[in-house]
């Protein structure tokens, strides 16, 4: 249903997305995230507090406009040969296990 309805606001969502990310500053709205605990793995005590970890939920428009930085960041890191062979971070196809085995 948000997908059919998108589409009117797709130019709007862009031009918030480019003047956030060509002035440098996200909108104050946008910083707010709702942090729910959730327990690592069914099987542990909910009890005990070490077995949960934090998850962010963030606004839709921020997602977008983060995944646009690490789309800019990494097409400019590969354009100009900027990464480092162990670093795998927002790398296609790699992790840390690949890394390893290039030690």
């Amino acid at each position: 249903m948000l997908k059919s309805n998108l589409q009117p606001f797709v130019p709007i969502i862009i031009k918030i997305i480019n003047k956030s990310i060509s002035t440098g500053v996200t909108p104050d709205t946008l910083k707010h995230a709702v942090l729910n605990p959730l327990i690592k793995k069914q099987s542990l005590n909910p009890d005990e507090l070490k077995n949960y970890r934090p998850v962010a939920n963030i606004k839709f428009l921020s997602k977008l406009i983060e995944k646009r930085m690490v789309n800019n960041i990494s097409t400019h890191m590969l354009k100009f040969n900027l990464g480092d062979e162990f670093q795998p971070a927002y790398c296609a196809s790699q992790s840390t296990e690949t890394a390893l085995l290039k030690v």
